[in-house]
């Protein structure tokens, strides 16, 4: 059980209790505190008078004692010298010491003896005569045949029964008679037993009377008290309902209304408290109702996005070896357009190398016309040099071969280019249309060295029906050669023609080759880099997904802890419904 709970249960349990004990309340602590007090002041005035009262009853006692001791020596001194004896009758004495004694000491008396310790009177008859036994009289007259005595003192001794008295003795210098004043020590005391007695019967009545105005008294306070406490045991009982006992309290000037009030303030402070306790209850109960929800939906979405990432993830490697395959294709690619680079720019070189020759045969096909009739006789030679330079065509074929195969390589590469772009989607799509271009380039490079190899037939077909013509026409060389010569000069400038063409044929494939070899090495570049990022996102992806594991589990412990609010909350509801307001 919860501790709040226990104490709770504990707290409405107190109704079951007994009644406060009167030996417990405040009103009997008041009392006995009167009593007390009284107590205590009786006995401070005992112990400060008793001893000081005793001590000078003693003294004056004593100093009465002495007084008449001494003064009645004196008077027997003077009656035995009045007399004109050495000494007093039995009756004489009885005469002058019956009547003496200490006022209110019933045990006081007188009683005279002679230096031998013979007692001469005593109130008891049947003592004179008697040698006394009394100690203080055995040394005082053991003093008196010594000559070293005091001839007035105070003693204190023991009788032979026991009892302690107070002796006071004159010595007769004459007669060395022995005067002894005698009381008991407790006859002498007893005016102390009497204070004693009257204090503390005097505090009695005291205490008693005290004691009734100290319980009215204390009921002065205990009542409002009563009140007080009947109200603090409501609120202990969690009833902060109103109660009309605070009203009359709370208007006392007292402690008792200072604490009145404060349980006014109090109870007014715990009412609000409750309520808000309750409002925050509810509200709590709400909350944890809809993070409950709400983690729920979170937990979802987390292990969706969780199996999303790893699938993510294996598509990102999927992809990144996909990459690394085009990554090796435009490597083939590139090199393949450093081939057909490098192959362009031999080729270029031919092209000009057939412009020279073109250029040379048209300016000798020019000269050969002009001077065609001067040199009539050196035709034949002239014509077997041109026969011979005529085998250069030859090479033309060679090259134009080796164009056709960059051409059908190009056209190759074209291909597979476009197809790995096609496989690489969206990010191909600028490769693709460079693959094309290539394309159409080795297209044209085809069409163009179709045109050289038809060219080069015609230049073959020229060169035979030269051949043909030079054995028909050495003997119409006059008639007909003007115009044979008219269209092998067609021949030649066509032929230069076509070889500017190819030129610049080749110089078209050489900047789409630089071009292509450019593009190629961007590609890689661009697949290099792409990779990289492909490698870098698998990471990020897969650490998403490990995060996103992580925030499962603890949405797991939010969930539960939320389980753990929600049963908190409900035990505060119950709480707050035990208060009545």
């Amino acid at each position: 059980m919860n501790p709040m709970n226990k104490e709770l249960e504990i707290a409405k349990k107190g109704k079951d209790k007994k009644q406060m004990n009167f030996m417990h309340s405040i009103r009997t602590k008041i009392i006995a505190l009167v009593v007390a007090g009284v107590i205590f002041a009786v006995a401070i005035v005992l112990i400060n008078t008793i001893p000081k009262s005793r001590s000078e009853i003693e003294t004056a006692i004593q100093s009465n004692m002495y007084d008449l001791a001494t003064s009645y020596m004196a008077l027997l001194d003077k009656s035995v010298e009045a007399s004109g004896q050495d000494t007093l009758s039995t009756e004489e004495l009885t005469n002058i010491l019956s009547k003496v004694r200490i006022k209110n000491v019933d045990s006081s008396f007188l009683f005279l003896v002679d230096e031998n310790g013979k007692i001469l009177y005593n109130p008891d008859t049947a003592r004179i005569g008697v040698v006394s036994d009394n100690s203080l009289v055995v040394e005082l007259s053991k003093a008196i045949k010594s000559g070293n005595y005091k001839q007035s003192d105070i003693r204190e001794y023991k009788s032979t029964d026991g009892v302690e008295k107070y002796a006071s003795y004159s010595i007769s210098e004459k007669t060395h008679w022995m005067l002894i004043v005698t009381a008991e020590k407790t006859d002498i005391l007893s005016p102390i037993r009497d204070i004693t007695s009257y204090s503390i019967g005097s505090a009695v009545i005291a205490i008693l009377i005290l004691s009734v105005i100290g319980y009215i008294f204390a009921s002065t306070i205990i009542n409002p008290i009563i009140n007080l406490t009947k109200v603090v045991k409501k609120t202990s009982e969690l009833d902060f309902s109103k109660d009309s006992t605070l009203d009359n309290l709370i208007l006392r000037k007292d402690e008792t209304g200072d604490i009145s009030r404060m349980t006014v303030k109090m109870q007014d402070g715990l009412r609000d408290m409750v309520v808000k306790l309750e409002e925050a209850a509810d509200k709590l109960v709400v909350n944890a109702d809809s993070l409950t929800t709400l983690t729920k939906t979170i937990d979802e979405a987390c292990t969706d996005n969780s199996a999303t990432s790893e699938e993510l993830a294996a598509s990102m490697e999927e992809t990144s070896a996909t990459i690394e395959t085009i990554d090796s294709n435009v490597s083939h690619i590139k090199s393949g357009a450093d081939d057909i680079n490098q192959k362009s720019v031999n080729g270029l070189d031919m092209a000009k190398e057939i412009m020279e020759r073109a250029e040379k045969l048209h300016v000798n096909s020019l000269s050969a016309k002009d001077e065609t009739i001067q040199m009539y006789n050196s035709v034949k030679e002239k014509t077997e040099e041109a026969m011979e330079q005529s085998k250069a065509v030859n090479k033309i074929n060679v090259l134009s071969s080796t164009i056709q195969e960059i051409a059908e390589q190009t056209s190759l590469l074209s291909l597979n280019a476009s197809i790995e772009a096609a496989r690489a989607g969206e990010s191909g799509r600028g490769f693709a249309v460079v693959a094309s271009e290539i394309g159409n380039l080795a297209n044209q490079s085809s069409a163009t060295v179709n045109n050289i190899l038809q060219i080069v037939t015609e230049v073959h077909q020229a060169v035979s029906n030269m051949s043909d013509c030079l054995k028909v026409t050495l003997d119409f060389l006059d008639k007909k050669v003007m115009d044979d010569y008219n269209g092998f000069v067609d021949v030649s400038v066509k032929y230069s023609s076509d070889a500017n063409a190819l030129q610049m044929s080749m110089n078209d494939i050489n900047y789409l080759a630089t071009a292509l070899q450019n593009s190629s090495a961007e590609i890689a570049m661009a697949i290099s880099g792409i990779n990289t990022t492909m490698g870098e996102a698998t990471n990020g992806v897969t650490d998403i997904a490990d995060k996103t594991t992580s925030v499962v589990m603890s949405t797991n412990e939010v969930t539960g802890m939320v389980h753990e609010t929600k049963e908190l909350a409900d035990q505060l509801e119950k709480i707050t419904k035990m208060f009545q307001l």
